[in-house]
């Protein structure tokens, strides 16, 4: 229902139709209530809605989107800034009692937890849930919000992020010290030292670019800038990634990574000098024109997809 909706208002917003916006609402309230205790698909879901700057759409869009997170946000987030057997007062420590631990969701100073396997992973993609932090810390939420996504980007950026500008997908720290345990392209890339997932690369281009946009801290522009270039220097001459960088000639590509790292490079153009902002507005145009072309957009007769050659999990065969 996030995902849907978000496209849905993006309609509206660009054609100006009533039925976008009727269709848009029905698909959002009714998908958040449904979802509201499933701690990770809700943050997802939401994660996507606010990525749609509100303010950037209607005002009818603006207030039932804002009245609506607003009134049903709150109860998702409790599992991970307070405990569950509090009575709604905001609770804020460093030290996490085992029942904050929600379908696998745990936070703890270093990061928020992705799975409930190995030790205590993050992976890179939580870089794109924690716009629904940083959003409710800016609307009415607790600065603790804030916080927890500063803390967590700190520990990505630093731990997820190669010198070089590639990425890990999946940190997995020690949950007593929070040292780190290993760093692995697993388990949706090659699993290999020396190679980066194509996704993993986008979302660290997008998250770290949005952190910049909601702090103004500069380390997160310079780290998302850094993706950035080791992602141009690395992409084929038609923008589109193979699904790992390091996978051979021939193998599939993925135009999910491609879409995502052209908004991010949208966006970074913002926050950058003119010349590097004309640059990156040109690679991130080029991306979306290949996107667009018969090699990778679906015929509608054939598939109700956008794109095809998107690539979610290889070694998993999807």
């Amino acid at each position: 229902s996030g995902f849907l909706s978000s496209c849905l208002w993006q309609m509206y917003n660009y054609t100006r139709e009533s039925s976008w916006m009727y269709e848009a609402s029905c698909f959002f309230l009714c998908g958040v209530k449904m979802e509201v205790r499933n701690i990770i698909i809700f943050i997802l879901l939401l994660s996507v809605v606010s990525a749609f700057d509100p303010a950037d759409l209607l005002e009818f869009a603006q207030t039932q989107l804002s009245a609506s997170v607003k009134q049903i946000q709150s109860p998702s987030l409790y599992p991970i800034a307070t405990s569950q057997e509090s009575t709604g007062e905001w609770v804020w420590t460093n030290t996490v009692p085992s029942e904050w631990t929600v379908m696998g969701y745990l936070w703890l100073h270093y990061g928020i937890r992705s799975w409930d396997t190995y030790h205590f992973p993050v992976i890179v993609d939580n870089m794109m849930n924690l716009e629904l932090l940083f959003w409710a810390a800016a609307n009415g939420g607790p600065r603790e919000y804030a916080e927890m996504a500063i803390n967590h980007s700190d520990h990505t950026m630093i731990h997820h992020i190669r010198p070089a500008g590639n990425s890990w997908h999946l940190v997995d720290y020690n949950a007593t010290d929070g040292s780190v345990i290993g760093a692995y392209n697993t388990p949706q890339g090659m699993n290999e030292t020396y190679a980066t997932w194509a996704r993993g690369q986008s979302w660290a281009i997008y998250g770290f670019t949005m952190a910049y946009r909601y702090t103004g801290l500069s380390r997160y522009l310079d780290t998302a800038i850094l993706c950035a270039e080791w992602w141009i220097s690395n992409i084929p001459s038609d923008y589109v990634p193979l699904w790992d960088f390091a996978a051979p000639p021939g193998s599939p590509r993925d135009t999910s990574a491609a879409a995502v790292t052209a908004s991010g490079l949208l966006e970074l153009s913002r926050y950058v000098a003119k010349d590097k902002s004309e640059y990156y507005k040109e690679i991130a145009l080029n991306t979306l024109s290949s996107l667009g072309s018969s090699d990778y957009l679906c015929d509608p007769d054939v598939s109700p997809a956008i794109l095809q050659h998107a690539t979610g999990s290889y070694p998993d065969k999807y």
